[in-house]
C-alpha cells in the first residue's frame, strides 16, 4: 500500500509589506489518484516570532480513479512547515559637513532608505552647529506613519558637523571680512589716549574677551614715547592677530621775545618775552636774558629750563627772537635823541 506524504513548505522572507503563504506538495499517490485541492491557509505579512508561523495543509482533496474523494481513507503523513518574515533593513545616513564660522548654523540633510514603498515614517535631520566646534549630525525618526517599527531593523551612519575659526587676518584663506578700525595719532595734551579697537564681523560688533583680546606694547598712553602697537588676537570663533599702531605727537609751543630800541643813555636795554602753547597747568622755567647797553644791536635772548612740570620730550618749539638796539645820543639840543649833553 502506498504512503501518501503531504509536505507544506513555508519560506523565509524579508519584510516587504506583502502577505506570504506556504505551498503544499503531495507525493506517493496510488496510480490514477489525483489531488484536486491542496492548500495551506497559513499566511504572514509582518515580522514573525523566531519560531515562525506554522503552515499546515488546511485544505486537501484526493480522488481515486473514479473521481471519489478518498482523502480520509488514505494513510497520509503530514510534514508541516513554517513561514518566517524577517525585519527589513533600514539605512540612515547623515553626512559630514564643515565650514568656517560665519555666525549662521551649519546643517546637512541626511537620507533614509529601506522603508517599503507606500509606507511612511517621520524622518528629519536635527544636527546643527553655529559656533566653533564639532557635533554629531543627529536625526529624529518617528514611527508615526503607516510603517511599523517592529518590521524594520535600523542601522545608521551619523556624520559630524564642524565649524572652524574665522581668521581676522585678511591674507588668511579663512578670512571672511572681519574689520578692525584704525587708530589716529594724538597730539600731546596731558591726557591719556589709550585706544580701544572696534572689531566687526559684518554688522555685528564683536566683544572683547569673548571674540578677541587686546594687548599693548606700552603702558604710557599720555606722553610722547614713540609708536604704540596694539595687537588684536581672535579667540573663540575667531583666530589670527592684527597689529595697529599710533603715537602721541609732540605739542607745538612757541617762545617769543620782544624787540626794543632807544638812544644811548648808559643804561641796559631789555624787553619782555613769553612762552605760549604749554598744556594748562604745566610749567617751565623761562626768563629773558637779552640786554644791550652800548650803541649797537643784539638778539633778545632767553633761557629755558625744563625743571617744571612740563617734559621737554612732549613739546616741539617754534622760537622768535626780538632785537635790542641802542642808537647814538645826539649832543644837539634840537635833535629828538638829545639827552642833555652839555
Amino acid at each position: 500500500k502506498n504512503e501518501v506524504v503531504v509536505t507544506t513548505t513555508g519560506e523565509t522572507h524579508v519584510y516587504d509589506g506583502k502577505a506570504h503563504g506556504a505551498t503544499v506538495e503531495v507525493t506517493g499517490l496510488p496510480k490514477g489518484y489525483q489531488v484536486t485541492k491542496a492548500k495551506s491557509n497559513a499566511t504572514a505579512t509582518d515580522v514573525t516570532p523566531e519560531a515562525g508561523v506554522a503552515a499546515t495543509a488546511d485544505e486537501l482533496v484526493i480522488v481515486n480513479t473514479k473521481g471519489k474523494d478518498v482523502t480520509k481513507d488514505l494513510k497520509i503523513t503530514y510534514n508541516n512547515g513554517t513561514i518566517k518574515i524577517t525585519k527589513a533593513p533600514v539605512t540612515i545616513n547623515t553626512p559630514d559637513a564643515s565650514k568656517v564660522y560665519d555666525g549662521t548654523p551649519l546643517t546637512a540633510a541626511g537620507t533614509i532608505d529601506g522603508i517599503v514603498k507606500g509606507e511612511t515614517v517621520s524622518f528629519k535631520t536635527t544636527g546643527t552647529i553655529t559656533n566653533k566646534g564639532t557635533k554629531k549630525n543627529s536625526y529624529e525618526l518617528k514611527w508615526d506613519g503607516t510603517a511599523k517599527e517592529s518590521n524594520y531593523e535600523v542601522k545608521d551612519s551619523v556624520g559630524t558637523l564642524k565649524i572652524t575659526e574665522q581668521s581676522i587676518v585678511p591674507e588668511n584663506p579663512n578670512y571672511r571680512g572681519v574689520t578692525v578700525n584704525k587708530p589716529s595719532d594724538k597730539t600731546y595734551d596731558g591726557k591719556e589716549h589709550k585706544w580701544t579697537p572696534t572689531v566687526k564681523d559684518g554688522d555685528k560688533t564683536l566683544v572683547e574677551g569673548t571674540d578677541y583680546t587686546v594687548s599693548y606694547n606700552k603702558t604710557d598712553y599720555t606722553n610722547v614715547t614713540g609708536a604704540i602697537e596694539v595687537t588684536i588676537t581672535g579667540i573663540g570663533n575667531y583666530s589670527g592677530s592684527v597689529v595697529k599702531s599710533y603715537q602721541i605727537l609732540p605739542r607745538k609751543y612757541s617762545i617769543k621775545t620782544e624787540s626794543a630800541s632807544k638812544a644811548y643813555d648808559g643804561e641796559a636795554l631789555t624787553a619782555g618775552g613769553k612762552v605760549s602753547g604749554l598744556v594748562e597747568g604745566e610749567t617751565v622755567d623761562f626768563k629773558v636774558t637779552g640786554s644791550q647797553t652800548v650803541v649797537g644791536n643784539s638778539d633778545n635772548t632767553y633761557e629755558l629750563n625744563w625743571n617744571g612740570t612740563a617734559k621737554e620730550s612732549n613739546y616741539e618749539v617754534t622760537a622768535s627772537k626780538g632785537t635790542l638796539e641802542i642808537t647814538e645820543q645826539s649832543i644837539v639840543p634840537e635833535n629828538p635823541d638829545y639827552r642833555g649833553v652839555t
